[in-house]
């Protein structure tokens, strides 16, 4: 999943991608090689920024991404107009905070562009559409599952930790690109989070196997 984020270029792809590497790294070597990696990418940052100025390097797509966050003039450039965007979903739920606008209500929001069909946020998506009701349901939903999640991943004895791992860090870069894209609006990415989150929340094999061991225990000796 990382590597498809990265293969798409967008910055928030790119640093839900990151974020996923960050984890992975985390949770498997800890602080001290994750400090070495970032410092790493921190350089290669500097480098690049650098060459930018110094040796008059202009690639096309760095510059671009230089222009659009370092070299950015205002929060409006840095984010690619999505402020306008934000400010026209608030704009819009004036009067409709409580249980929003409706579902896919933000296409048909007065004043929206051609190409901006969603809120380029997904907490903001489900406040447009559910507002206060149902976007907090909707986040005590995610980190009920994401903390039981967890718990499972740190239980040592348990299979399917390696899956149950994959699954949260796909979680992780989708939500994060999600903050500033559309992962939890278009249904080709939700397809890909809704078979993460099964995975992620659900029994490993083990207890499965155990479960069905016992019970067949239990039976022959009731028998």
């Amino acid at each position: 999943m990382a590597i498809f984020l990265i293969v798409l270029g967008g910055r928030a792809s790119l640093l839900g991608a990151f974020v996923a590497m960050a984890l992975h790294l985390l949770y498997r070597k800890g602080w001290k090689p994750f400090l070495k990696v970032f410092a790493a990418l921190m350089a290669i940052a500097l480098f690049f920024l650098m060459a930018h100025y110094l040796f008059h390097f202009h690639d096309a797509y760095l510059s671009k991404m230089l222009d659009r966050t370092l070299l950015a003039s205002s929060l409006e450039s840095a984010t690619s107009g999505r402020t306008d965007v934000w400010s026209m979903l608030a704009e819009n739920l004036h009067n409709h905070w409580i249980l929003g606008t409706g579902p896919q209500s933000y296409f048909f929001y007065p004043g929206r562009g051609s190409m901006i069909i969603h809120a380029h946020n997904f907490i903001l998506q489900f406040l447009g559409e559910w507002g206060v009701m149902g976007t907090a349901l909707f986040v005590i939903l995610l980190g009920y599952g994401g903390v039981n999640g967890l718990k499972k991943l740190r239980a040592k004895s348990r299979q399917g930790a390696v899956p149950r791992l994959a699954a949260g860090l796909g979680i992780a870069a989708l939500t994060v690109t999600g903050l500033f894209g559309g992962t939890y609006f278009f249904a080709q990415s939700s397809f890909f989070l809704a078979i993460f989150y099964a995975i992620w929340v659900s029994s490993s094999d083990r207890e499965v196997n155990s479960c069905g061991i016992e019970s067949k225990m239990k039976d022959d000796d009731a028998q």
